[in-house]
């Protein structure tokens, strides 16, 4: 028989922790029925069982010990705003009847773990530096969820389509991650959800049309910060109770549906405007060929020779469409003072570009090919590459490139790409895996992603699928797009399992959300006033101040009827 008294006091650990102890009632060895110390709720009907730890910013400083897991009949583990620091403990995950779960606003670390109890309700460990991926069944195993947070922290992989499971899920907050891959259809189907945040990761692909059948439920999505295309679906603007629609910060073309356009919709972010001056359009995003600091309103033609391509400006600022310009910055993004084997330097203050090392121009010095194939490229490949808008051949192969496959290649009439062999994570952009013509994709009718380059967790001898070279599945380490190599195997014993080379491919990589949508094309927008400075009096709320507001959300959403259960007597 374990002593509850013996096991809490684990947790009060060195010179910080005595120190925390003696700030509380209780947390001594003689300090009588630890049911009636400062943060210890017990079963009232036997008055001894303890079934509720919580313990709010109070300088808590310590780690969470794994003898903690012998309390297994505790409902409610809750330390949020301390110093918590080291990782969870799989013993405390292993608590088979937790309903309530918040480790948020500490400093853990380590993997995310899965928690065992099916009866999680409240599951909110945002706000710490933890890493790895959420397991695929997550929504199997937590259907009865009612709020999920893992909002900062490190989290990478993809979003997994079981949160459908989660039919009583009224929030899910997923910012401030790295979480790659498409946003899943299967949201749609959470259909009393609503506050959805995915807000500041790298999602690519469309905004599923499927978004709409949430229904009444919605009050706010959050879609900024990501590299998402395609455009607006105006389906959205079926969601008549949404308050607040962020998509500002992404890659979006088109126009904002006029559906969409009206005063309700992002109000408390123009505290002090008047509503007659302000362009509703913009308050959801800037117009193609416009800037603002934030991405809305107000917003700033750009000047000429300049542009932006789309909608609430994902990258900042007015693209400098200038080729001598746009290849200094590939230089300076990917490490350009350490490539090796350079003839000639891609010096700024040589205005003759063509003769660059790896730079071939047509006979009207437009750059119509780059070949940096093995040159020690480190950094990631910079957006603006996508506005070379000549640029036919593309290899930055056998490299060391991180970071994502940006989608502006779009723009670019690329007939032959080669990423493959450097460390890109996430997923080939669906709106390249439609853009006919690079690789041959397209041809008789077939597009394909492993054209552009093999998947994670696939690989081939060019990392590319080809007709006789396809992408093979890897039960070993391929952990980036387009591996020439499985280490497990070392490139000579490839899986017996699924080979990627197929249209239905392509759906795996997330294309059926992008099968739904409408791909606009650039056009330069001609036409737009500019707003002059009769605005300059607003007030808008920072995005310091939308982190807040959503917190106040989320406090709106807590299980009160829990919260009365563990109340203190």
């Amino acid at each position: 028989m374990y002593d509850p008294v013996d096991i809490l006091l684990t947790l009060v650990q060195g010179e910080d922790g005595i120190k925390w102890a003696e700030s509380q009632f209780g947390w001594t060895s003689d300090s009588g029925n630890v049911c009636n110390w400062d943060g210890i709720n017990c079963d009232p009907a036997d008055g001894e069982t303890i079934v509720g730890i919580k313990i709010s910013s109070s300088d808590f400083t310590g780690t969470i010990t794994s003898e903690i897991g012998k309390l297994t009949s505790l409902l409610e583990f809750s330390i949020p705003q301390n110093k918590v620091h080291g990782t969870i403990p799989q013993a405390l995950a292993n608590l088979p009847h937790l309903e309530k779960i918040n480790l948020s606003d500490n400093e853990l670390t380590g993997t995310f773990s899965t928690f065992k109890s099916p009866k999680i309700v409240t599951f909110n460990l945002s706000k710490n530096n933890l890493c790895g991926t959420l397991p695929s069944d997550i929504g199997m195993l937590h259907d009865l969820m009612v709020e999920f947070d893992v909002t900062g922290n490190k989290l990478q992989g993809t979003i997994p389509d079981s949160f459908r499971f989660m039919t009583a899920l009224k929030a899910l907050s997923l910012s401030t991650n790295e979480f790659s891959g498409t946003i899943p259809d299967s949201l749609g189907y959470c259909r009393v959800l609503s506050y959805l945040y995915l807000d500041h990761n790298f999602l690519m692909g469309t905004i599923p049309v499927n978004l709409a059948k949430l229904g009444p439920s919605v009050k706010e999505l959050w879609l900024q910060e990501n590299l998402l295309s395609g455009t607006v679906p105006a389906a959205v603007a079926e969601l008549k109770n949404m308050f607040n629609f962020y998509v500002d910060g992404n890659k979006f073309t088109g126009t904002v549906p006029k559906e969409l356009c009206r005063k309700e919709l992002n109000d408390d972010f123009f505290k002090g405007v008047e509503k007659s001056e302000r362009d509703y359009c913009e308050s959801v995003a800037c117009p193609m060929g416009f800037v603002a600091e934030d991405g809305i309103y107000p917003c700033h033609e750009c000047p000429s020779k300049y542009f932006n391509p789309y909608l609430g400006g994902r990258i900042g600022h007015c693209v400098d469409m200038e080729q001598h310009d746009i290849l200094h910055v590939l230089y300076n993004d990917m490490g350009g003072k350490h490539w090796k084997d350079i003839s000639l330097e891609w010096n700024p203050e040589n205005d003759y570009y063509c003769a660059y090392t790896g730079v071939t121009c047509d006979n009207n010095n437009n750059i119509i090919g780059i070949n940096l194939k093995n040159k020690k490229l480190t950094g990631t490949i910079p957006e603006v590459i996508g506005f070379l808008r000549f640029l036919e051949h593309l290899d930055l192969s056998d490299n060391e490139l991180t970071g994502y496959l940006p989608s502006d290649l779009r723009w670019t009439p690329l007939e032959t790409l080669d990423i493959s062999g450097n460390k890109l994570k996430g997923i080939v952009p669906p709106i390249l895996c439609r853009q006919a013509g690079i690789n041959g994709n397209g041809d008789g009718g077939k597009f394909d992603c492993g054209l552009i380059a093999c998947p994670i967790g696939h690989y081939s001898p060019t990392g590319v699928s080809k007709l006789n070279e396809q992408c093979l599945s890897c039960d070993g380490d391929a952990p980036y797009l387009g591996s020439k190599v499985c280490s497990k195997s070392n490139g000579k014993y490839p899986s017996k399992h699924s080979v990627w080379g197929n249209t239905s491919s392509a759906t795996k990589s997330g294309e059926r959300s992008f099968e739904t949508s409408t791909i606009a094309f650039i056009s330069i927008i001609a036409g737009f006033a500019l707003l002059l400075h009769a605005y300059r009096s607003y007030r808008r709320i920072t995005r310091e101040e939308r982190a807040r507001l959503y917190q106040d959300v989320l406090e709106d959403v807590e299980d009160v009827d829990m919260e009365e259960r563990f109340e203190i007597s």
